[in-house]
């Protein structure tokens, strides 16, 4: 019977090419060729045919212009192959690893660009179990700096009983199978910075008395206030002493622990350095490893946060960040999935598309690929993205969400990306001020304003705001004998006759901005002296009309000085 396609121990695992054996046994008389078929018969001890090894299978994918990783089937759990390597221009196989023949991963570094390399696996009897054949590419893997490491050094006992390291707070655990270690001896895990674009939180640097025999469950906690749906879009990289980021694919998600879940190939780990004068003994004892481990972004909606006034329009775009090495292994997964280890390449922003074979991908808002009015409208765009619009007034529910999902109609796998809109009153606020007279004996009129848009007026890029407020009128004279009050010294904009516009041109850049106010009414000047008080009717208000461009800043300015002293200064509400 053949093995299925995929086996059932791992989902992680890719797809590996199948062989299939065909055996003739024959048994043997015990005559021999010479006996003659009449003759007497003579027995013989039956023998037991010998059972051929199982068929391997052996593949390669090339991961950068320095890695590959290799993936087998075939072995037995526990039984001891050896993984060798060859250049095309070597004469001889090398050693790589001796590997668990049942393990069917191995991550190979070190290797030149652009370069063809010959893999095979060895039994214990010298038999050759499988070979494969990869070229390895020219890019280079992502590196960073060292991440620097903050506060201080949680060191725990290992045994080889040891099953479970976690940190107190839960934050990160490994579980590891029996017989991980051979010897006793300490595990130390220190935070560090997350050194990864679009890391997300600190992490943690993990350092092992020895490598370890067989691969480790990594847990890393996500918060109680984290979105599910985007927190399955982030992965767990690991960093190497060269510098390089790996990510791994996801075991499981546990959503009542809030966990996710990853396994954690034994060849990531790397030997640490040691001192000369360690040398000796380093030689004669397991050396120790270490990684960095951090939780990074895999995808988001770029703005994943974004501010938009009332009718105002923003393009939302879903993108994979991190480029990692394709391999064909892997099939039927959706866009940025893996199955295995896989080196980043660079960091990116790449745009998803909206239409893709095999896959139903569509945009929601509050839920709905035909949302309500008052949440807005979406638009997708033609190759990427979409363009949300929103409604000429607040919503009552704002924030709104925004979704992007895809679904792999293969698999039913499922990307979900989202997006908060918080939608605001399109307005601008501040004061226009005159001052009329001469030293000594001045009018000055300041309007403190806030101008709202006129909707029905105004298009996605001509928006018309008119004005209210309030108005202030004060009256200085320089008269040490007589007081002079002028009436009202307050009043609203509305009283004050106050007739406005302002109208900004969005469709330049920078914005332009025209601007007209007029206000007037009747006001009581009243003279008090020593001998006695008189009033008189007199005007209050003034005119403002000025154009420009929009400052830096959003800011709407100027002054001019004739025929009165006029300034006028606007700005966006906080």
């Amino acid at each position: 019977m053949f093995p299925s396609r995929k086996p059932a121990r791992s989902r992680l695992l890719p797809t590996l090419p199948w062989a299939c054996a065909l055996l003739l046994l024959a048994g043997c008389g015990g005559g021999g060729d010479g006996a003659s078929p009449g003759g007497p018969v003579i027995p013989t001890t039956p023998t037991t045919p010998t059972s051929p090894p199982p068929v391997a299978t052996l593949a390669a994918a090339a991961g950068s212009g320095q890695h590959t990783t290799l993936t087998w089937q075939g072995g037995t759990p526990g039984a001891a192959w050896r993984l060798e390597r060859r250049a095309d221009a070597g004469a001889d196989f090398a050693l790589v690893a001796a590997v668990d023949s049942g393990l069917g991963l191995w991550t190979d570094s070190g290797l030149s660009a652009d370069t063809g390399y010959t893999y095979r696996l060895v039994r214990a009897d010298g038999s050759v179990a499988a070979t494969t054949r990869v070229r390895t590419g020219a890019e280079v893997a992502l590196t960073t700096p060292a991440p620097v490491e903050l506060g201080v050094v949680t060191t725990m006992p290992i045994t080889p009983a040891t099953s479970r390291l976690a940190l107190a707070d839960g934050s990160l655990a490994l579980d590891m199978p029996a017989g991980s270690f051979t010897q006793s001896g300490s595990a130390q895990l220190r935070l560090l910075a997350n050194p990864l674009p679009d890391g997300v939180g600190a992490g943690v640097s993990l350092s092992l008395p020895e490598r370890p025999a067989h691969a480790l469950t990594v847990s890393m906690r996500y918060g109680a206030d984290e979105d599910v749906d985007d927190v399955l879009q982030d992965r767990i990289a690991v960093g190497q002493a060269d510098g390089s980021w790996w990510v791994l694919p996801l075991l499981a998600h546990d959503a009542g622990q809030r966990l996710l879940q990853v396994s954690l190939p034994v060849s990531l780990w790397q030997a640490l350095p040691t001192a000369s004068a360690q040398a000796a003994r380093a030689l004669a004892a397991p050396a120790g490893v270490k990684l960095h481990v951090v939780r990074v972004k895999a995808h988001k909606l770029v703005p994943a946060q974004a501010t938009v006034r009332v009718l105002g329009r923003q393009r939302f775009v879903p993108v994979s960040i991190y480029v990692v090495s394709d391999t064909s292994q892997c099939d039927s997964l959706p866009d940025g999935d893996l199955c295995i280890p896989t080196p980043i390449v660079k960091d990116v922003e790449l745009p998803i598309l909206n239409t893709k074979p095999g896959f139903q991908r569509r945009w929601l808002l509050e839920g709905s690929a035909t949302p309500a009015p008052a949440h807005g409208s979406i638009s997708p765009e033609a190759r990427a993205g979409v363009v949300y619009t929103a409604p000429a007034q607040v919503p009552t529910t704002n924030p709104v969400t925004l979704r992007f999902e895809s679904v792999n109609t293969r698999n039913g796998r499922r990307l979900a990306l989202s997006a908060r809109i918080r939608v605001t009153e399109d307005a601008w606020v501040g004061t226009l001020q005159t001052r009329v007279g001469v030293e000594g004996a001045n009018h000055l009129f300041q309007a403190t304003t806030r101008w709202r848009l006129d909707g029905a007026q105004s298009t996605a890029t001509r928006r018309v705001y008119r004005p209210d407020g309030e108005v202030d009128h004060v009256y200085t004279v320089a008269d040490p004998v007589c007081t002079h009050v002028v009436t009202p010294q307050h009043l609203t904009l509305t009283d004050a006759h106050g007739l406005g516009e302002l109208v900004v041109d969005e469709s330049t850049s920078p914005a332009r901005y025209s601007l007209s106010l007029s206000m007037y009414w009747d006001s009581l000047l009243t003279v008090t002296c020593p001998k006695g008080s008189t009033s008189g009717a007199t005007l209050g208000g003034s005119v403002w009309q000025a154009e420009g461009v929009v400052g830096a800043g959003e800011r709407i300015e100027g002054a001019v000085s004739a025929p009165a002293a006029q300034t006028w200064s606007l700005g966006r509400p906080q």
